[in-house]
């Protein structure tokens, strides 16, 4: 009797609309929930600060830009990219013979890089950033050259 219950029950929930709005799978909306960050990540230490100076080695800094880990599981697509375009290490990507191994090392070395690539909706955040402009700002074209670097990327479908 209670197995009978139990399936009625069941049925009248399912007849009554309980499934995912629009159609969308249930998976896809409890991800669009979870990214509850919708701001860019504000690094605590920052280049040409006294505790930037501080620093004895690379990994000390590479350690202080890194995202806490629940931080980057909670923001959205958009928040990630500019977290991963104001990453006070960006420029390291040109430390490399070429920009495949200097890209392939900042995925090994940032978890907020790691992150976005492994966003499905990564190509399609990456559209709306324009990447032609002038600038003499230095921080500015390395971001754009690597936003280049990002879309050949993610183009070719990369994966962390």
């Amino acid at each position: 009797m209670k197995y009978l219950l139990a399936i009625a029950l069941a049925g009248c929930l399912a007849l009554t609309g309980c499934s995912a709005p629009d159609g969308a799978d249930t998976a896809q909306v409890q991800n669009e929930s979870a990214y509850t960050i919708t701001e860019a990540y504000v690094y605590p230490v920052q280049p040409g600060t006294e505790a930037w100076a501080s620093f004895d080695s690379h990994q000390e800094m590479i350690d202080a830009c890194e995202i806490p880990e629940e931080t980057l599981r909670q923001m959205t697509t958009q928040a990630l990219l500019e977290s991963v375009l104001n990453y006070p290490l960006l420029g390291d990507v040109l430390a490399y013979d070429d920009s495949e191994a200097g890209f392939e090392a900042m995925v090994d070395s940032f978890r907020g890089l790691e992150e976005f690539l492994s966003r499905e909706d990564a190509a399609e955040v990456l559209e709306d950033v324009p990447g032609d402009g002038q600038s003499s700002d230095e921080t500015r074209v390395i971001s754009r050259g690597f936003v280049a670097i990002l879309r050949e990327q993610v183009s070719a479908g990369k994966k962390a």
